[in-house]
């Protein structure tokens, strides 16, 4: 089953990692938004922390939220003319549960784990500073984005003994006349002559570099996401096996000095 996992780190206060928790701790409906609809009415949006598992690395919180969405109708000024579409009504929608790994151990304690693709993930990180805000009635910024360096850093990546095999990469801006964007997929990728022209000799950026982890492929990227197509979700007890996996990469990666 496919596991992405967006990770972001808390800011290093300590009012706004207590009011966090705080916010995270609440097993109740909590209002994050209010929005003006296309009729002119107010509407709230709500999300609420469904389930909190505590586990030896940190928290797990089962995270539903409602969102709000505009619904399209097709108009016809008469019978003769070709319908338009007109957005004329909002809806809210309750979007699929989510869930958010807090490492609390070091070296990468007080990140947070999303456990979904990006946009949902910002989305969440959204919310909860949002809630942040409002229980500390002041603006303050609780998330900054992580990358991963692996541009500058592959050769310290591909150098970390648990990671056994490089099997796909994808490299864009390289300074040549006919390509500039390439995906590869194989074996021993690094020790191709495609890979050491097109990554090491020609300088192009390495966005993502797939390499292999307990008997995995985790896909590594730029952005501060890790990602994989061989997890295991049949359970609570799944996800935490999953999100302490993802946690020793973190480590790894860490002790390589591969991330900000």
């Amino acid at each position: 089953m496919f596991l992405a996992c967006k990770l972001m780190k808390v800011i290093p206060d300590p009012e706004v990692q207590t009011s966090l928790m705080k916010v995270l701790s609440k097993k109740e409906i909590q209002k994050y938004e209010s929005f003006t609809t296309l009729d002119g009415n107010y509407k709230d949006l709500y999300c609420y922390v469904r389930k909190i598992y505590d586990f030896s690395l940190g928290y797990i919180y089962e995270i539903c939220y409602e969102n709000s969405i505009r619904v399209p109708v097709l108009r016809r000024e008469s019978r003769d003319d070709p319908p338009r579409p007109e957005y004329v009504y909002d809806e809210i929608k309750i979007a699929d549960k989510i869930f958010l790994v807090y490492y609390t151990q070091p070296p990468v304690g007080n990140f947070i784990g999303i456990l979904s693709g990006e946009n949902n993930a910002r989305k969440i990180a959204s919310i909860l500073s949002k809630l942040v805000n409002s229980d500390l009635s002041k603006s303050v910024r609780c998330f900054s984005e992580i990358k991963f360096l692996i541009k500058n850093n592959e050769h310290a990546i591909r150098q970390i003994p648990d990671f056994l095999d490089v099997t796909e990469v994808h490299i864009e801006k390289i300074p040549d006349i006919y390509i500039d964007t390439l995906y590869m997929k194989g074996t021993m990728l690094d020790q191709s002559e495609e890979y050491q022209k097109f990554v090491e000799s020609l300088g192009g950026e390495l966005k993502v570099l797939a390499v292999k982890f307990k008997d995995r492929i985790y896909y590594i990227y730029e952005t501060g996401k890790i990602f994989t197509k061989q997890a295991n979700l049949a359970s609570t007890e799944r996800y935490i096996d999953e999100t302490s996996l993802i946690y020793e990469l973190m480590k790894l990666l860490h002790g390589a000095k591969c991330f900000t």
